[in-house]
């Protein structure tokens, strides 16, 4: 039997507990094909944090960027139309993703994102504390 883990987009981990591993091996490709990733890379400025996740196929307004309880969730949804051509039906696909980041540190009202040639680039400003206030003691 097959089973696929996939933990915080790490590619996927096959553990293998069948006697027989050929019939494991010869679905594999099948598995694979069911579990869909959203490629996503983070990079860190002094000021803040970009995310750029690869979104290719999609258009603009099938992409949804929202923030909740301190998670920032990408949620992306694909149809393509089915259709005759004579007596076949051919052409429906349908791809989905959701991926949620936590914001700890991040001043999520000055979010901002752009989504251009098939990739969503986010950024993510920090929240920078502020400075300790010294005032003076008198002595009595």
């Amino acid at each position: 039997m097959l089973a696929i883990t996939r933990k915080n987009n790490v590619p996927t981990q096959r553990t293998y507990t069948s006697p027989f591993p050929f019939f494991d091996d010869f679905f594999r490709p099948f598995a694979e094909m069911t579990v869909p990733s959203l490629r996503t890379g983070v990079r860190e400025t002094e000021d803040a944090y970009y995310l750029d996740a690869e979104m290719p196929g999609f258009e603009q307004n099938e992409i949804e960027l929202s923030v909740k309880s301190g998670m920032l969730t990408i949620d992306a949804e694909h149809k393509e139309q089915e259709g005759t051509q004579g007596e076949n039906r051919y052409g429906f696909s349908e791809r989905t993703f959701h991926r949620s980041f936590s914001l700890d540190g991040i001043d999520d009202t000055a979010i901002s994102a752009e989504y251009k040639n098939g990739v969503l680039s986010v950024k993510l400003p920090k929240v920078h504390p502020a400075e300790p206030e010294t005032r003076r003691i008198e002595i009595h």
